[in-house]
């Protein structure tokens, strides 16, 4: 090894981030907790990328010599536990090679990244679209008011995430029904502005009323109403998301993509133009929230005729491996066989659509799950992330599939509470948030977690198995 050199202070590889001066290793923007003795192996060797760094070195570097140590095994363990942070195999290494006998070498790229000032980020706008009122007077049309809400939030979560904050539609359904003014719901979820909004459908027509709020003055700042062909919805509900975003002052950044289109531009293609195969999948969307054996059944159901109306309805099958996801994990049918055909629908949705970022996630937790298939994993989630790195359920389903595994506790809570910041009341997130806490040994913290759920909900058992755990 040559000698240490005047090496720079910020170094990169891949996703991650070597902060010499801090003492630190990042991956994209996320601490990873490492022991003295392991970082001090790294900094090492990215020091010196493509150069033998022997084991002697090693312990000249790391252990003085009036310090008498099992040298070995604790070099050994050293270099343990830094592979493990990095999600590298001694057998097929990505980053660190072993030389038998003789020590170690980088192997990955390595790049200088001099430390340059941020320019200070303006807040974000945040924003909460409440569930859509059903106008119809049918209960059953209650499914469609709620697929104009899902479709408001995506596209204006997608409109430039640097700006906008937009809450996710797991804690905005909370709402729904709820006869909350806004100045509560304000302050419940710290949000700027309120959209509310009713949906009337009749045969093929649909009307949409819509309305934008100023929370801290309960200002109406926008009211309009839209009446359109069945057909057009997905152009309406466009229009809708691009004056509220005027009002608000959010102009999408040119250049900025998410699911490799345009931010705040029309997709390249409609989710699909059956409306009848559409119909049928806002249906299992509206089943699948309920997780119970009799709503995943009907949820299958509505997805599969609405498959066999359009077999190129990428959402119907990333929909329909979700619910052979929850089949398997809660167990209503063997998990090797719902996980099984889980994964062909998740590769099946990628195959029509590859820039969806949650079916990407998806499909890392079925490789996961059902095969340990650690490099898929890992490669799916890098994916995923790369598409919508703002995406709450991607950051959570990566926490629980992609982290957690490899015992990297502290990232997993780390996204997890970027998930709660835009998903509240999201009882999943926080469900996983506090079993991380109880892997962490951050008892106390699990148990507030644990209340917090019980607060939502006195009745959802996940609440008492985490506090249980404690």
């Amino acid at each position: 090894m040559a000698e240490k050199s005047t090496a720079p202070k910020l170094l990169r590889f891949e996703d991650y981030e070597v902060d010499l001066r801090a003492g630190q290793l990042l991956k994209r923007g996320l601490r990873i907790s490492l022991c003295q003795k392991s970082f001090q192996v790294l900094a090492a060797l990215v020091e010196h990328p493509g150069q033998v760094v022997t084991r002697e070195e090693l312990r000249q570097r790391l252990w003085p010599d009036d310090v008498f140590v099992d040298f070995d095994n604790n070099l050994n363990t050293a270099i343990g536990t830094l592979r493990e942070a990095l999600c590298d195999s001694a057998d097929r290494p990505r980053f660190i090679e072993t030389l038998p006998k003789r020590g170690y070498r980088f192997i990955a790229n390595v790049f200088e990244a001099p430390r340059a000032p941020e320019p200070a980020r303006a807040p974000r706008v945040k924003l909460v679209v409440l569930p859509f009122v059903n106008l119809s007077g049918d209960p059953a049309q209650e499914y469609f008011s709620d697929a104009m809400t899902d479709e408001i939030i995506s596209e204006l979560a997608a409109l430039a995430p640097q700006q906008l904050a937009v809450i996710a539609r797991t804690t905005a359904m909370h709402y729904k029904g709820s006869h909350k003014d806004v100045s509560r719901i304000g302050r419940e979820l710290g949000v700027d502005y309120v959209v509310e909004g009713g949906v009337h459908r009749s045969d093929d027509q649909v009307g949409i009323n819509v309305q934008l709020i100023q929370v801290s003055d309960q200002t109406q700042l926008f009211a309009a109403r839209h009446e359109a062909k069945l057909r057009d919805r997905f152009n309406v509900h466009r229009r809708i998301v691009s004056d509220l975003a005027a009002r608000i002052g959010v102009v999408p950044v040119p250049g900025t993509t998410r699911g490799g289109a345009a931010v705040g531009a029309a997709p390249a293609r409609r989710p699909t133009d059956n409306l009848a195969a559409y119909n049928e999948y806002i249906q299992a969307r509206h089943d699948l929230a309920w997780v119970t054996a009799e709503s995943l059944t009907s949820a299958r159901e509505h997805l599969e005729r609405a498959i066999a109306g359009d077999p190129e309805f990428a959402l119907a099958y990333d929909a329909l491996a979700e619910v052979y996801w929850y089949l398997g994990y809660v167990g209503f049918v063997s998990p090797r066989r719902a996980f099984s055909a889980g994964i062909v629908h998740a590769l099946r949705a990628i195959e029509i659509d590859s820039l969806r970022a949650e079916t990407h996630a998806l499909l890392g937790q079925f490789h996961k799950t059902a095969e340990y298939n650690w490099d898929e994993v890992e490669r799916e989630m890098a994916i995923a992330l790369r598409l919508d790195p703002n995406s709450p359920l991607v950051r959570m389903r990566y926490a629980v599939s992609g982290l957690m595994p490899h015992g990297r506790l502290e990232e997993a809570v780390s996204e997890l509470e970027h998930v709660l910041e835009l998903d509240p009341l999201s009882f999943l997130g926080r469900y996983w948030l506090g079993i991380m806490l109880v892997l962490g040994r951050h008892y106390e913290r699990s148990i507030e977690e644990g209340q917090k759920l019980l607060e939502l909900d006195a009745k959802y058992y996940l609440a008492y198995f985490v506090m249980a755990a404690c």
